[in-house]
């Protein structure tokens, strides 16, 4: 499993040096090639959320943001997932008000060519792995442009917050400019708010 985690996060760099400097079609993850039906790369992947019916205890003090009750659900490669919200604890309620500006700062980071071994749940992660794949992105290609839209976040286990985003990018090579528009959903565990896998959208 730890390396399975490790390959879904190592294909997002896969991709980008395919789609910035080949022509060659972009990897396929697992359940890509298993069949699951895809959306064209114009449109964020799905993650929607929604909760069941919730009993109010009293008013909430202000700027306190209320814990969610009864089920929470999201939608994610198109297969609706349920938790119950009482069975999560508080840090995964708290990544996920946390992981957009995490997600964007990871970008960010990737953009200035630094470690990003920090934004990564190193337990699951196998740093130098990540360290050797990131710098071998950084020699391949220049980021002239880098931005992610607002990530769209939901806690889909007791421990994992879930993100999609569209991705886009102007990756220079020998002097050749190629622009890259993808859409991704990371991963989150939600006791360390640390990215634990990324696959491409479908």
């Amino acid at each position: 499993m730890r390396a399975v985690r490790l390959l879904l996060v190592l294909l997002v760099v896969g991709v980008l040096i395919a789609s910035g400097c080949t022509a060659q079609s972009p990897t396929r993850t697992p359940d890509e090639e298993q069949g699951a039906t895809g959306t064209g790369s114009s449109s964020t992947p799905s993650v929607s959320t929604g909760t069941g019916e919730q009993t109010q205890t009293g008013e909430t003090p202000a700027g306190v943001e209320e814990k969610p009750s009864g089920v929470v659900t999201a939608e994610v490669f198109n297969r609706t997932l349920a938790v119950n919200a009482s069975l999560v604890p508080d840090s995964t309620f708290d990544c996920l008000s946390k992981a957009p500006g995490l997600i964007k700062a990871y970008y960010s980071a990737v953009k200035d060519e630094k470690n990003v071994s920090s934004f990564f749940d190193l337990s699951v992660v196998d740093e130098g792995s990540l360290v050797e794949l990131h710098e071998a992105l950084y020699r391949a290609v220049d980021f002239r442009e880098l931005s992610v839209s607002e990530p769209n976040c939901s806690v889909i286990s007791t421990n994992l917050v879930a993100c999609s985003y569209h991705y886009s990018a102007v990756l220079v090579k020998d002097g050749q400019e190629k622009a890259v528009e993808r859409d991704y959903i990371t991963f989150l565990a939600g006791d360390s708010c640390k990215i634990v896998w990324t696959e491409e959208g479908k």
